[in-house]
Order: C-alpha cells, then structure tokens, then sequence
C-alpha cells in the first residue's frame, strides 16, 4: 500500500495533508499535445487539416483548443494559432504522434505550416 504525506506551503501559512488509512488510487496522467503552427502555404495545410483529425480520434485523443490566437503575457509572441489535444497519458499522445497514420501526413504538415509541438503531461480541467 503506497501512502501519500505531504506539506503545501501558501502564503505564509502551511497546510499539512496525510492519508493514512486509504490506499492510494492509481491514477493516468493525461497528455497533452501543444502545437504552434505557422502557415506557409494554406492548400497544403487545409488538406493537413482535414486529415490530422481523424488520427487524433483514432488514438482516442480529442481538441481542446483549435486554431486559436495566443495573447501574450511576457516574453517572445508565439508566431502562430495554437493547437491543443488532450489523450489519456503521454504514452497514448507518444502512440499517436509515431502512428502511421499520422507519420504519414507529416510531409504534408511540413509543406503546409512551420510548426513547434510538445508532449507535457498534466491535470486535466
């Protein structure tokens, strides 16, 4: 039986949590999938578009956030919209960026758009 014991500190003050009596409940870390892109050439992209999703599903991955414009807060201003896609852990996001599925499109993505993308895994809303 793993037992968790721990201390959050905040503001000034201190708040101590222990679960003696519970087992602890395993628990999947979702992945997230964030992806900046900048369009280069809008036909090739289009049809990346159309395409990609259907990958997404396929590995049980859905959208968070489609297409949307950052506001920066500090620091560089991203180049381009934003994509997010949340899958059940980094593992599963893993298996959907090196499926052949979608290992497939990236020749066209790459025509289509610059783009940056990365796994990090984290708590779901």
């Amino acid at each position: 039986m793993t037992l968790f014991r721990g201390i959050l500190v905040a503001g000034g003050g201190f708040v101590a949590a222990a679960l003696n009596s519970a087992p602890a409940i395993a628990q999947t870390i979702p992945g997230f999938v964030v992806i900046e892109f900048k369009v280069k050439d809008a036909e090739s992209f289009r049809t990346y578009g159309q395409r990609a999703p259907a990958t997404v599903t396929q590995y049980g991955g859905k959208f968070l956030v489609r297409g949307a414009k950052p506001e920066n807060l500090k620091g560089d201003m991203p180049q381009g919209p934003f994509l997010v896609l949340a899958f059940e852990s980094a593992d599963q996001a893993r298996k959907w960026a090196n499926s052949p599925e979608y290992t497939a499109l990236i020749p066209l993505r790459d025509q289509g758009a610059d783009t940056r993308a990365f796994i990090i895994e984290g708590l779901g809303p």
